[in-house]
């Protein structure tokens, strides 16, 4: 009768040291996209409910006859501000002013004032956000004042 004697390995192997290491690395690297990807998308979907709000309780301000004034909201890049009258000489509301994240890029008008008791926007249009990942949100306010989004 033959015997056959077993070797056991008392450590790993250079190969299985590779094999792993490479495993983790392959492993953290699509987990950092994808946190990457999350972040950007969460980006954008938070400064469109930012903006999105603004918009709505500066229509709910003109609507209501607020300070017998029209109301309106100003979008800049990193920020966006609720104003009472014409932006330029416009009164800024108390805790009207929202910062978001300054990798959005914005496009459509910057400024939209509603007019008082109607609340019906000028000018009418759509403001676009685009986050770093290139993807977009767009808000629309029609020329009766429905915002969508």
């Amino acid at each position: 009768m033959i015997e056959k004697k077993i070797y056991w390995s008392k450590g790993a192997t250079l190969v299985e040291i590779l094999l792993t290491v490479s495993l983790i690395t392959v492993f953290s690297a699509v987990a950092i996209v994808i946190y990457q990807t999350f972040w950007a998308k969460n980006d954008l979907d938070i400064t469109t409910d930012k903006i999105v709000l603004s918009l709505r309780r500066a229509q709910v301000l003109a609507q209501g006859g607020f300070e017998d004034s029209s109301w309106g909201v100003h979008v800049e890049e990193g920020k966006v501000q609720i104003f009472q009258g014409p932006y330029a000489s416009g009164i800024l509301l108390d805790n009207g002013e929202m910062i978001f994240a300054e990798n959005i890029e914005l496009g459509g008008p910057s400024e939209i004032v509603f007019t008082k008791m109607t609340g019906e926007p000028s000018p009418a249009g759509t403001v676009t956000l685009t986050g770093s990942n290139n993807e977009t949100r767009e808000i629309t306010i029609n020329s009766i004042g429905v915002i969508d989004y």
